[in-house]
């Protein structure tokens, strides 16, 4: 179990995230709110160690469906990184990899009541992580998680940071001159092609959670909550 801490003034945040939450209670890829308690506890533990690639496979296919579940409901959750992906211990002996599910749903925008589907909401999510699309113009879409998520992925192949040894402006003007991290070469020629489809900087022309589920990378592996 974890206990998400803010200061008093955060109060309303935490409960739109808890509405927000409400909504996933069923999917076994989300996070589940237990309370509604504001209090100050220490964080659990964060692992930062390189991790095989057929995990960082199945982790992947973990995500895509919480994406997926998330999207389909109107949400675009604006803050996906490794932070924000919590890990549980394998339960059973005949798992293989840890339970993942996905948290913080603090940054999250419902676009449903937003203008098409998007909106110029300001930058939102960690700058590392960031989309051209919100670097540029603050443009809210579930196509922002996509990209995020290829960031993520990169950083579980390296284990450093996406930019890692640049200031955080250099990362916002690289962005928005539609870069993106580097693919480790370590990646099999999947992964490369998966993270590809994931830095289109065009939003419109890039891969969704849905159309992700089927590539090559993660189609044949199982999720985390399927053990």
């Amino acid at each position: 179990m974890a206990v998400k801490s803010a200061p008093e003034y955060n109060a309303k945040f935490l409960k739109l995230e808890h509405r927000i939450l409400a909504e996933f209670r069923l999917n076994p890829a989300i996070i589940q709110c237990l309370g509604a308690q504001i209090t100050q506890e220490d964080g659990g533990p964060r692992i930062y160690n390189l991790i095989p690639e057929s995990e960082i496979r199945v982790y992947t296919r973990t995500i895509l469906e919480a994406l997926s579940c998330i999207h389909s409901r109107g949400y675009a959750h604006c803050d996906i990184k490794p932070d924000n992906i919590l890990v549980f211990p394998p339960s059973e002996e005949a798992e293989s990899v840890g339970r993942l599910k996905v948290a913080d749903f603090g940054a999250a925008v419902d676009l449903s009541e937003q203008s098409g589907g998007a909106e110029n909401s300001g930058i939102r999510g960690a700058v590392r992580y960031m989309a051209p699309e919100v670097a540029v113009a603050g443009r809210v879409t579930t196509a922002m998680d996509v990209w995020a998520l290829g960031c993520t992925v990169v950083e579980m192949v390296t284990g450093k940071r996406p930019w890692k040894g640049l200031e955080e402006e250099d990362v916002m003007a690289r962005v928005a001159d539609g870069r993106h991290p580097k693919i480790p070469a370590a990646l099999s020629a999947e992964g490369r092609d998966f993270l590809n489809e994931c830095f289109v900087v065009n939003r419109l022309k890039r891969a969704t959670a849905d159309s992700l589920l089927s590539h090559r990378f993660v189609a044949r592996c199982y999720s985390s909550t399927d053990q």
